[in-house]
C-alpha cells in the first residue's frame, strides 16, 4: 500500500518536485503546454451588512463603521438593527442628556446636535404648593400662603415681589388665568386678583382645592370630589362627583371636549352644551392613575402613575378622542415611556404636562438629587431628557414665555432655562449587531 507524501515522511520534497502542501498532504502541480499555472491571492473583502432592513450610514473598510447621523427619533433603542423595525428607528438612540437632538436640522441645512441649555433657581423655597402661571408678561406663583410674582421674566437680574397672602397663614392651593384676571385657591375659597396685593372672593360656597380655566369659564374642584362649573359668585353647578376617597387630578382643553383625569382611574370628557359642561363619556386606564393630561395637534396625551412599596412609577401616554354612540372616549393608547421599575423608591410620578407648537414637556424626578423635563418631539415622535434642575421633587407647573421654559419644583424653588449652555452632554448609540458570528466590530459615534 503506497504512502500519501506529507511533512512527516518527505524530507526536501521541492527537490522531489512538491510544489504545493494543502492540509499536510505534499501536492505536484499538473501544469503542461495549454495548461498554465496561474497563482493569485484572494482579495480582501469587508464584511457585508444587511442594510435593507435600517437604512444607515456605513463604510465598507477591512471592517465596517456604524454610526447615526440624526438623533430626531429620540431615546430608548437598545438594538441597532432589528426586524420588523419602525421608519425612525434610523434615528433613534438608547439614552441621552445634556444634548439637544430635536433643534439640530434647519432647511436646507445638514442635522447637527448641541448642548441644551442649563436652568437658573429664581426663587428658592422648601413648601411644597409653588403652583405657578404667567399672564400678561409676569410669572406668578404660589410660596405657601403668598403670592409672588416676577415682572419681566427674561431679564438677566430679575426681582421676585411678594404680594400681600389672600387668606393670611392658609396655603395657596392653586392658580388659574381667565383672560386678564388671576384667580386664586385658598383656604377653600376662589380669590379674584383686582390688582397688586388687591383680591376679592369670586366663590365661597363650596371648599374648594384646585382650579382650572376652561372654554372661556373657571371650572374648581373640591375636597369631597366634586368637580365645579363656576360662572359667578352664585352656587357653582355640578359637573362631576367622584367616589368618596378619590379627587381631581388635572385638567385640559381637549378641543371637542374639556377632559378630567381622576385618581379613581378614569379620564371623564365634558361637552359644552347649553354653556353648560356636561359629561359626555369616560375611559377607564386599569391599573393606574392618570395624574396629569393635555392635548396637542389632534393627540391626547396623559401621564399615570403605579404604586410601589416606597416609590411611584410613571408613565406617558399617546391616544386620540372619537366620539362613538355620542360619547367622547379616549382610543389607540399608546405607552411613549416609563420612569422606575417595581423596586423603584423615587416619585417618578408625572404631575403636569404642557404643549408647545412641536413639543410636549413633562417633569420627571430622575434621582435624588436632579429631576429633568422630558421632551416629546411631535414631528418624529422621539423623546428625550431635555432641561435639568439641581433638585429632587415634583414639577408642579411648567410654564413657556418668549420661548423660555419655567418650571418650579417641589420643596425646591421656582426655576428658569438660561442662555448658558451645560458643560457636558452624551448620547449612549443602541447595541451594534453585525451578524457576525465570532467577531465583534468597531462603534463609532460621529
Amino acid at each position: 500500500m503506497s504512502v500519501l507524501p506529507s511533512p512527516a515522511n518527505t524530507n526536501a520534497p521541492e527537490s522531489q518536485g512538491f510544489e504545493a502542501n494543502l492540509d499536510d498532504l505534499f501536492l505536484r502541480f499538473a501544469v503542461g503546454p495549454g495548461r498554465q499555472l496561474n497563482i493569485n491571492t484572494a482579495p480582501l473583502q469587508a464584511q457585508a451588512i444587511q442594510t435593507s432592513e435600517t437604512p444607515e450610514d456605513f463604510q465598507q473598510e477591512f471592517g465596517q463603521i456604524f454610526s447615526r447621523t440624526d438623533f430626531a427619533g429620540g431615546s430608548g433603542l437598545d438594538k441597532a438593527h432589528r426586524r420588523n423595525a419602525g421608519e425612525n428607528d434610523f434615528q433613534r438612540f438608547w439614552d441621552s442628556k445634556g444634548i439637544d437632538v430635536f433643534s439640530g436640522k434647519q432647511v436646507g441645512q445638514e442635522y447637527k446636535v448641541s448642548l441644551l441649555h442649563d436652568t437658573s433657581e429664581l426663587s428658592s423655597s422648601t413648601n411644597t404648593n409653588l403652583y405657578m402661571e404667567e399672564m400678561s408678561g409676569s410669572i406668578f406663583f404660589a410660596d405657601s400662603d403668598v403670592l409672588k410674582r416676577i415682572d419681566t421674566p427674561t431679564a438677566t437680574s430679575i426681582t421676585v415681589v411678594s404680594e400681600t397672602a389672600p387668606s393670611a397663614g392658609n396655603a395657596i392651593t392653586g392658580l388659574a388665568v381667565l383672560g386678564t384676571q388671576l384667580y386664586i385657591v385658598a383656604n377653600g375659597v376662589i380669590y379674584k386678583r383686582t390688582g397688586a396685593s388687591t383680591y376679592t372672593t369670586h366663590n365661597s360656597h363650596k371648599t374648594f382645592s384646585k382650579i382650572w380655566s376652561m372654554k372661556g369659564r373657571i371650572v374648581a374642584s373640591d375636597t369631597a370630589g366634586d368637580l365645579y362649573q363656576v360662572t359667578d359668585s352664585s352656587n357653582p353647578t355640578t359637573m362631576k362627583t367622584l367616589p368618596t376617597g378619590t379627587e381631581w387630578t388635572d385638567l385640559t382643553d381637549g378641543g371637542a371636549v374639556v377632559l378630567g383625569a381622576a385618581s379613581d382611574g378614569y379620564i371623564y370628557s365634558f361637552t359644552d352644551e347649553s354653556s353648560s359642561l356636561t359629561l359626555k363619556g369616560q375611559t377607564f386606564i386599569e391599573g393606574e392613575v392618570p395624574n396629569a393630561i393635555d392635548a396637542a395637534q389632534g393627540f391626547i396625551f396623559y401621564g399615570t402613575y403605579q404604586n410601589t412599596a416606597s416609590g411611584k412609577i410613571g408613565r406617558l401616554y399617546r391616544a386620540e378622542i372619537t366620539n362613538a354612540n355620542n360619547l367622547y372616549v379616549l382610543v389607540n393608547a399608546q405607552l411613549i415611556k416609563q420612569w422606575g421599575s417595581g423596586s423603584n423608591t423615587l416619585n417618578q410620578a408625572p404631575y403636569k404636562i404642557i404643549s408647545t407648537r412641536d413639543s410636549i414637556y413633562v417633569g420627571i424626578v430622575d434621582s435624588a438629587s436632579k429631576t429633568n423635563l422630558w421632551r416629546y418631539y411631535l414631528p418624529t415622535g422621539g423623546i428625550a431628557r431635555d432641561l435639568e434642575f439641581a433638585e429632587s421633587g415634583v414639577v408642579q407647573s411648567i410654564s413657556v414665555f418668549a420661548d423660555r421654559l419655567f418650571a418650579t419644583v417641589s420643596g425646591g424653588g421656582l426655576y428658569r432655562e438660561s442662555t448658558n449652555y451645560v458643560s457636558t452632554g452624551y448620547v449612549i448609540t443602541p447595541l451594534a449587531d453585525f451578524l457576525h458570528p465570532k467577531r465583534n466590530n468597531g462603534l463609532e459615534l460621529n
